[in-house]
C-alpha cells in the first residue's frame, strides 16, 4: 500500500499554506515526482470549471430554468450547463440581476483545477504536461485511449480527473495521487455518502505505487481530517470502517437494517403536488394506525419533504420516506400492505392525472 498523508485544509489556510485549491505539501510532492519523471494523478470528483458562479455584489447565482439546481460553469465553450436536463447557455461577463462585473467562481471543478495547476507549475518554474481526463474531455472517439497511451509513455506528466481516474487503471509509473477535496462526496444528501467516500478514496489511493520498484504516495486534502471514512481509508482499515458505519446505520434504521421506500410525487404545478402529497400522507398515517396495533411498530413514516432538487425538468417534486425495520417486518408484509391499501384509497378519492407517483423500494441496490 502507498503512504497516505492527510492534509487539513482549514488549518493550512490559517497558516497561509494554501495556494488556491492546493496545499504547499501537495505542490512540493508534485514537483518532487516530476523531477523523477514519475506519473501523477490529481483527483477531483467534480467536473466543469466551477460548481457555480455568484455575483459578489448582490449574491445572484444562475440557476437552470427547468431544474432547481445551479448551472455549472464550463470554460470549454464558455457555457453554463445543467448536468440533469442538458440545458446550457453562454456565460455573461456581467450579473444578469444587478449588472455587476464582480463575478466569482465557487467550488472548483476539474477544468479549474487543471488551469490553476498549470499556473502554479509555471510560477514554480516547472515544465510539465497536464491533461484533464473526465467525461467532458473524452467525448470524441479514441480520445480515452489516446490520453492513457500518452500518459503511460510519459508524454503526459499529470492526469487531472474525476472517478474515471479512480477505478481500474493499472499504471505502473504513477507514484503520486493527490485528492484535492475529499469532502466533495460527503456533502451529497444520501445515506451512502460516507460509504462512497471511503470507497472512492480507497480506489483512487490504489492507483499509486502499483510498481514493485517504486513506493507510492497519496495526499488527501480535506476540511474534516478526523472523519472516520477518511481516517480508515488512510489506514486501509476496511474492517473498522465497516463496524462504525454498520453501527450508525443500525441506530438510524438505514439499510441493511431496513427496507428503504421512497414515494415521490411530481407535477408541473407546485401547489398541486404539495396538496396531493399531503393527502397521500394523511391516508398513509390513517391506515397505518389501523393495521399496526403492537407497540413495536415495524414501520417508520416521515412527513412529506422537498428533496435536495425540488424541481427537475420542469416538474416540482415532493417525497415521503418509509423505513420497514427488518427485525419486525422481515418480509416487508406490513410495508406492502400499507402501500397497497393507501394507493387504493388515494386513487379512489384524490388522484388526478396531473400528479404522477413513483414508488421505489430499495432502489439503491441497483444504483
Amino acid at each position: 500500500m502507498p503512504n497516505i498523508k492527510i492534509i487539513d485544509t482549514v488549518d493550512e489556510q490559517k497558516k497561509g499554506l494554501m495556494i488556491g485549491d492546493f496545499s504547499r505539501t501537495m505542490i512540493d510532492a508534485i514537483k518532487e515526482k516530476l523531477s523523477k519523471k514519475e506519473g501523477i494523478i490529481i483527483f477531483q470528483n467534480k467536473r466543469g470549471y466551477a460548481s457555480y458562479i455568484i455575483c459578489h455584489e448582490c449574491g445572484y447565482i444562475p440557476h437552470c430554468h427547468q431544474c432547481d439546481v445551479t448551472l455549472t460553469y464550463h470554460s470549454t465553450g464558455n457555457e453554463l450547463r445543467c448536468h440533469y436536463c442538458g440545458y446550457n447557455k453562454k456565460t455573461s461577463k456581467i450579473c444578469e440581476q444587478c449588472g455587476s462585473t464582480k463575478l466569482k467562481y465557487k467550488k472548483s471543478g476539474t477544468q479549474q483545477i487543471e488551469k490553476r495547476l498549470e499556473e502554479i507549475m509555471k510560477e514554480e518554474n516547472v515544465k510539465c504536461n497536464i491533461v484533464r481526463f473526465d467525461f467532458d474531455s473524452v467525448t470524441r472517439k479514441g480520445t480515452h485511449r489516446k490520453i492513457l497511451t500518452e500518459f503511460i509513455d510519459g508524454q503526459i506528466d499529470i492526469l487531472v480527473g474525476t472517478q474515471m481516474v479512480a477505478k481500474g487503471l493499472d499504471l505502473k509509473r504513477v507514484t503520486l495521487v493527490g485528492v484535492v477535496d475529499a469532502n466533495t462526496q460527503m456533502e451529497i444528501a444520501d445515506f451512502r455518502a460516507i460509504e462512497r467516500t471511503f470507497q472512492l478514496l480507497s480506489q483512487v489511493a490504489g492507483r499509486a505505487g502499483r510498481s514493485n520498484e517504486k513506493k507510492g504516495d497519496v495526499i488527501i486534502q480535506t476540511k474534516s481530517p478526523n472523519q472516520y471514512a477518511i481516517r480508515t481509508a488512510q489506514k486501509n482499515d476496511y474492517e473498522n470502517f465497516y463496524q462504525i458505519e454498520l453501527k450508525n446505520r443500525k441506530e438510524n434504521h438505514f439499510p441493511p437494517f431496513s427496507h428503504y421506500c421512497v414515494i415521490e410525487f411530481y407535477c408541473k404545478k407546485e401547489n398541486e403536488v404539495e396538496t396531493k402529497t399531503r393527502e397521500f400522507y394523511n391516508i398513509l398515517c390513517k391506515i397505518y394506525s389501523k393495521i399496526i396495533t403492537n407497540k413495536n411498530a415495524p414501520l417508520i413514516i416521515y412527513p412529506p419533504f422537498a428533496p435536495p432538487i425540488t424541481k427537475l425538468i420542469n416538474n416540482y417534486r415532493k417525497q415521503i420516506v418509509l423505513k420497514s425495520i427488518k427485525e419486525l417486518d422481515p418480509k416487508s408484509k406490513n410495508l406492502n400492505t400499507l402501500i397497497t391499501k393507501t394507493k387504493e384509497l388515494y386513487n379512489k378519492e384524490h388522484a388526478t392525472a396531473n400528479v404522477n407517483i413513483r414508488i421505489d423500494i430499495d432502489s439503491y441496490k441497483s444504483m
